[in-house]
């Protein structure tokens, strides 16, 4: 079994937010985030239809998590524990080098910066922490929002290459692209 990214699962916290790991309390929540079809219109998979849905899908966060294979946090404010939406790093590569990033904000707290704040805690923690070298996040073409928050951080689109064929945009951050702190 491989080590995985990170020896203990961390809570990492900005100057508004907490991103922790998934909690029992997060069902309905999860379950809203899930099942609202703005949030998903985007995304290629079908909208959770029950908690029961949810809670497989927490198993199979918490499994994967044991396992290495991805790390997955929910984002809360400081103040309250309420999830308003999730990030996360899989697919790593074998050398443990690059992975994948995908993130969901309930529309109730889009457009406030919330997500900007969560990608840098993650993007430093992936490169500092994980030690990775390059990030890759795929979207919908029509997803301006998620290419416009992927492009403030730095990412740069690869979309006429592999992802095109599939109907979705690569973007990528490479750790030697930052400038350094």
């Amino acid at each position: 079994m491989e080590e995985p990214p990170v020896s203990r699962f961390p809570m990492l916290m900005t100057s508004r937010l907490v991103l922790r790991p998934i909690w029992g309390i997060d069902l309905a929540a999860l379950f809203a985030l899930r099942s609202d079809a703005r949030v998903n219109r985007y995304l290629d998979r079908p909208l959770a239809q029950n908690e029961g849905d949810v809670k497989e899908f927490m198993i199979n966060i918490r499994q994967g998590q044991e396992r290495g294979e991805h790390l997955y946090w929910v984002i809360t404010s400081l103040e309250e524990a309420t999830l308003l939406g999730a990030i996360g790093l899989w697919n790593f590569s074998d050398d443990r080098r690059e992975a994948e990033l995908g993130f969901e904000l309930l529309p109730d707290f889009q457009g406030q910066g919330i997500m900007a704040e969560a990608l840098q805690m993650i993007l430093h923690f992936a490169f500092s922490v994980v030690a990775l070298e390059t990030v890759n996040a795929f979207t919908h073409p029509d997803n301006a929002a998620s290419i416009r928050s992927l492009e403030k951080q730095g990412f740069v689109s690869m979309s006429e290459q592999a992802a095109a064929a599939e109907g979705m945009l690569q973007f990528r951050l490479k750790k030697s692209d930052l400038l350094p702190v």
